[in-house]
């Protein structure tokens, strides 16, 4: 039996865009709180937080292929050839190391503050 997350209407693109620049923001203030409490969210593999994660870098993807103008499969049929912009990268990223079983705070560090933002946006900060 499988669960399923359903997140609240008010999570859409529009509240990703906010959360990517949110993310962006953080880094650059420092604000050690939210780090943490997107990296607790991240080490509970809480199911909201996934769910934003997830959501975050599908739409960012679908994002960067609409501002390239074409998508990066018809660039090249060599996988080896395809480029992935920088911050669907990490997104990506952020969401694969949060899914993994067993991940160490080495591994969530480089990517706290994306799990800040998507806390934040999955109503999981205060």
């Amino acid at each position: 039996m499988s669960m399923r997350i359903e997140l609240p209407e008010f999570v859409t693109p529009a509240l990703i865009e906010r959360a990517h620049r949110r993310a962006q923001n953080m880094l650059g203030m420092g604000q050690h709180g939210l780090f943490r409490q997107g990296i607790r969210a991240a080490r509970a593999q809480d199911p909201k937080l996934l769910k934003v994660l997830e959501y975050a870098a599908n739409h960012l993807d679908h994002r960067s292929e609409a501002q390239a103008g074409q998508t990066r499969r018809a660039v090249s049929a060599n996988a080896g050839d395809q480029v992935q912009f920088t911050e669907v990268a990490m997104w990506q990223s952020a969401y694969e190391i949060c899914e993994r079983p067993h991940m160490t705070d080495e591994d969530l560090h480089p990517f706290g503050w994306i799990y800040a933002a998507a806390a934040e946006a999955a109503g999981l900060t205060h």
